[in-house]
């Protein structure tokens, strides 16, 4: 009950992309790549990680061809915010010419099978696509900005997170479950933590109230599984 199932990353796996993972956790598999696009300078408040989750028929048959599901703009959204709350990202690294030129990362995450614990698998691959994402080398040439190759430095990201879902049966709990497990639980939460900073959040999806001490199991077991996951 209190173990996650087998978790792989493969990194570099677009090769049109500057970076990019494909993450696993037992079912579920998510594709991440991320393209740097030239810009200019953001606005205060601005993001320059603009994310898109895409939810298909191909990874569950739950959701439809069409518009995008709410599900997929809630895992936008929340993936937006623990970036940002975070900062992730030093923005002083994405410019490449100040108050000119400034660098914007479109990530896309593409879910291919979708078993449970999504949130935690879309985190993972979008965090191992960043770490591993490098940025074109550029120069002025004729004051035009060019293009010239690739960096071999990637991103410096000042932090990483990992998330870890649980699904709730009155007073225990169940780590990683599937999709099947995720639909009969009373309730669903995830909880995410920074081990290098030691900070911690739980977004509770569905369900009753829970208590302090099933909280409290849930923190523990995220925060084990995210030491051991930021070794490898």
């Amino acid at each position: 009950l209190n173990q996650a199932r087998k978790t792989t990353v493969s990194l570099d796996t677009v090769a049109t992309a500057d970076g990019s993972a494909y993450a696993t956790v037992g079912g579920t598999s998510v594709l991440a790549a991320v393209t740097a696009e030239l810009g200019p300078p953001p606005k205060e408040g601005q993001s320059q990680v603009i994310l898109n989750v895409m939810l298909s028929p191909l990874c569950s048959p739950k959701y439809r061809s069409g518009p995008p599901p709410d599900e997929a703009h809630v895992l936008q959204e929340s993936l937006e915010s623990f970036i940002k709350s975070a900062d992730m990202l030093s923005p002083s690294q994405l410019v490449i010419v100040p108050g000119m030129y400034s660098w914007y990362l479109y990530a896309d995450l593409q879910c291919l099978n979708h078993d449970g614990a999504l949130f935690d698998v879309c985190a993972l691959a979008l965090t191992s696509a960043l770490a591993a994402t490098r940025l074109p080398l550029t120069r002025f040439d004729e004051d035009t900005l060019v293009i010239v190759g690739t960096s071999p430095a990637a991103l410096a990201l000042n932090c990483t997170f990992f998330a870890q879902t649980f699904a709730t049966f009155e007073n225990w709990v169940l780590m990683d479950p599937t999709a099947e497990e995720e639909e009969v639980a009373q309730g669903v939460l995830t909880v995410v933590v920074d081990p290098a900073h030691g900070r911690m959040c739980v977004n509770k999806q569905s369900g009753p109230s829970v208590a302090a001490s099933v909280l409290k199991e849930c923190s523990r077991l995220a925060s084990e599984r995210a030491a051991t996951m930021a070794k490898k």
